[in-house]
């Protein structure tokens, strides 16, 4: 498997490094903060996953550019938005080095604190050719232990939306992947995942393990069709996978296929109906157990260009089993369908020197590598506000319940794992292309029956973590 992990980070890169672009510098503009799923706007600077998303925009440039109102399907695969900034063709490179202090590293061979660094280094794109509207944003790189405690492993994201419109048509094709040592939820302070896709349509990976190599991608295609000047309808199809090359065979890797379709109804230029429907199919590895969800939402949103977009959808969950699960803890009574109910929710509000985002879901998931399938609840939210001229505070929390779907021979019944985390983080311009960034956050998970994360046993576990670091980062190169 490390041949596979290498062959993915080297295409990758080769990818990132091929792309046709002829550079010339421009002013840079400075953008409101906004939580990392806004990618319907040219992909910001990036923020490393252990800079806990120090901000190096130019504090002191002037003019804020024009913002197009959101267009984006409510019923679609992406989130509402508060709508795309002046479109230009640019790309940015950009690179962080950070130090971290880790009270508790998952897997580590050393008891206490543990310290390692982490150096990255990506690109940022926008690309705007005729009908088509490409926005790309990578970064790779490796975190490196310094007392030998915890190893070194790789750190990727790679984040790619393509829109092309013809004429009634709007075509998406997006992909998110991350290829991490630790599960996504919570990582370095990130919240949203750096990814706009609904929670339906992206693998959930939100129990702490072991520290390893874990991957999770999401490839998905929608059509939009528009029907009327008020009324369109929504295809969405897409592919999702969590697989882990390390700690095998404790974690199940899952691959999911899913299919949604949607009709959309403008009911003023500030609200939105939707009503859609949506199958998902759980397929495990090395495990005779298969879990087709089937999702019926009414769905509403609400934009207000450059200052709000929510969202708010809720409807029956029906579930089926290949294998039944367990209905009690003495396994004599089974199911093979289950009726419950799911929901999911975001909210992005723009303030004058900030921003506040948060975002919601329940429903069945495929259980983060750990179960063979739970019903699920995930909360996270973030806040950020320009604290002074010069300086950006931000803090961010979240909190993940998975319950699990018991499977006959595999876990343990009702067991359920409950993960928080929260942190805060400050970051400061040292000249127009660097800044400076601290950051703190906590991380805790219990349960109602024991488990092991790394040397760790028991019913919880508590992890803190410092990190430090530099960001540099090019002002927007026009092609």
């Amino acid at each position: 498997m490390p041949t596979l992990r290498q062959t993915l980070a080297a295409g990758l890169l080769i990818a990132a490094a091929c792309l046709p672009v002829r550079a010339q510098q421009q002013p840079s503009q400075s953008a409101p903060a906004q939580p990392q799923d806004e990618s319907s706007a040219p992909i910001p600077a990036y923020h490393s996953p252990l800079a806990s998303q120090a901000d190096n925009s130019d504090q002191n440039a002037g003019g804020t550019p024009e913002v197009a109102p959101d267009d984006h399907a409510l019923a679609g695969a992406q989130h509402l938005t508060l709508g795309s900034a002046e479109s230009r063709s640019d790309w940015q490179p950009h690179v962080d080095v950070s130090a971290t202090a880790d009270s508790n590293a998952f897997g580590a061979t050393n008891s206490g604190w543990t310290t390692y660094e982490s150096v990255l280094g990506g690109i940022n794109l926008h690309k705007i050719s005729g009908p088509s509207d490409l926005t790309l944003g990578y970064a790779g790189g490796a975190v490196i232990s310094s007392d030998g405690g915890t190893g070194n492993y790789v750190l990727q994201q790679l984040n790619v939306a393509e829109r092309i419109t013809a004429k009634r048509f709007v075509f998406s094709f997006l992909e998110n992947l991350y290829d991490l040592p630790q599960a996504l939820l919570g990582y370095g302070s990130l919240t949203g995942e750096g990814t706009s896709l609904e929670p339906g349509l992206a693998p959930v990976n939100s129990i702490l393990t072991t520290r390893g190599q874990q991957l999770t991608s999401s490839s998905v295609g929608e059509m939009d069709v528009k029907l009327t000047r008020r009324s369109s309808i929504t295809l969405v199809g897409g592919y999702y996978l969590l697989h882990y090359f390390e700690n095998q065979p404790t974690l199940l890797n899952t691959d999911t296929i899913t299919a949604q379709a949607g009709y959309n109804w403008q009911v003023s230029p500030k609200n939105t109906l939707a009503v859609l429907y949506r199958y998902s199919d759980f397929q495990y590895s090395d495990l005779n157990q298969t879990i087709r969800d089937n999702v019926v939402q009414l769905s509403y949103g609400r934009r207000v260009t450059g200052r709000l977009a929510f969202q708010i959808a809720a409807g029956p969950d029906f579930t089926s089993f290949g294998t039944p699960v367990l209905q009690n803890s003495t396994g004599t009574t089974t199911s093979s369908s289950q009726v419950s109910w799911s929901a999911s929710g975001f909210v992005n509000y723009q303030l004058r020197r900030g921003g506040l985002g948060a975002s919601y879901f329940h429903g069945v998931s495929t259980g983060s590598g750990v179960q063979a399938g739970s019903e699920n609840d995930n909360l996270t939210a973030t806040f950020s506000r320009r604290l002074t001229r010069t300086v950006t505070g931000n803090i961010n929390g979240g909190y993940s319940r998975n319950k699990a779907l018991a499977f006959p021979g595999f876990g343990i019944f009702n067991q359920s794992y409950n993960y928080a985390y929260a942190g805060a983080s400050i970051s400061r311009p040292w000249g127009r292309s660097l800044s400076l960034f601290a950051s703190y956050q906590a991380q805790y998970q219990y349960s109602n029956d024991s488990f092991c994360v790394g040397s760790t046993c028991g019913f919880n576990v508590l992890a803190h973590l410092i990190s430090v670091g530099l960001h540099w980062q090019s002002r927007p190169l026009l092609f």
